[in-house]
């Protein structure tokens, strides 16, 4: 056998793996504490009414609209206002709705990302940290989080969001410190 033919025969090495790196959470909002919310029936540039939330998934709500002459109006599928999928699929937005939260039942969290102070990791943190204060343990919150995120959450996953977010509320601690002198 020639060096030519052997080299020719033998397997070519494997390409090299791509680092991994966890998906970044999914989009996803607070429930409201009360089934009331605002209801865009049409979508964003619509009046909203009245929306009374009778099921949420894990990227929508099932709702009825009471419409302002009076007739009900049962969506599902329908999306936070703030959703991203909105602005690539305004279509959705137009056949099912949006809704929002109504007006004074806003959670902190989200006034503070609507406010440009947050992104949506800071929002899963924040879910994180409230489900721990809650009781749930890191299994417990992993689960839920799956639920709410559609990705895989492992306990280690949601320990090392929990420790990112330790260190995060640390260094601005510091500052804040340092800045009042």
């Amino acid at each position: 056998m020639t060096t030519a033919s052997a080299k020719s025969k033998m397997p070519k090495p494997p390409a090299p793996l791509a680092p991994v790196q966890a998906p970044s959470p999914r989009f996803f909002r607070p429930l409201p504490v009360q089934p009331l919310v605002r209801f865009y029936p049409k979508g964003t540039n619509t009046t909203p009414c009245i929306g009374f939330v009778f099921k949420f998934s894990r990227e929508t709500a099932e709702l009825v609209g009471l419409l302002p002459n009076g007739r009900t109006l049962p969506r599902s599928g329908v999306r936070h206002i703030d959703d991203p999928y909105l602005v690539k699929h305004p279509d959705a937005a137009r056949e099912n709705g949006c809704w929002d939260y109504w007006p004074g039942t806003e959670p902190e969290v989200v006034k503070q990302l609507r406010a440009g102070n947050l992104h949506d990791e800071d929002m899963m943190l924040w879910q994180i940290d409230e489900l721990a204060k809650a009781g749930h343990n890191d299994r417990e919150i992993a689960a839920t989080l799956a639920g709410m995120t559609n990705f895989s959450w492992s306990p280690q996953l949601v320990a090392s969001f929990r420790k990112r977010g330790e260190q995060e509320r640390a260094e601005k601690e510091k500052a804040a410190k340092e800045a009042n002198g």
